[in-house]
């Protein structure tokens, strides 16, 4: 009897943990679907899928921009989209995770990554 509960609580604590970070199918349009023509309010959900499931690397960047469309940075050997910015409100940052990716000279993509950084307080 004992092992059934602890069995049954480990299954809820996995169902917990599980349920707190919702993952989705990626499709260009919820890629690019703001809340208020800034905030991107689905990336964070579906990034992964698209990692998994588009092999991003090995393309050229017009091929990326015609999946995800213009980056929010680039220079000549990187670029990324914004999937988080947050902030407190004291205007201090509080997370940021941005989708990077890495090209050579021809724009063929080498690296793609999940940059992820969440910031102390003060």
């Amino acid at each position: 009897m004992i092992k059934f509960n602890n069995l049954l609580l480990l299954c809820f604590l996995l169902l917990g943990l599980t349920a707190c970070t919702r993952q989705d199918n990626f499709t260009s349009a919820k890629w690019d679907s703001t809340k208020d023509g800034v905030t991107f309010v689905e990336r964070n959900e579906i990034v992964n899928d698209l990692i998994q499931h588009y092999q991003l690397k090995g393309l050229k960047y017009r091929k990326i921009v015609q999946l995800l469309k213009y980056p929010q940075y680039k220079d000549s050997v990187s670029f990324y989209y914004e999937i988080r910015d947050d902030y407190n409100n004291m205007h201090q940052r509080t997370h940021v995770k941005n989708l990077l990716f890495h090209m050579t000279k021809d724009s063929v993509i080498t690296k793609v990554e999940i940059y992820d950084k969440q910031f102390k307080k003060k």
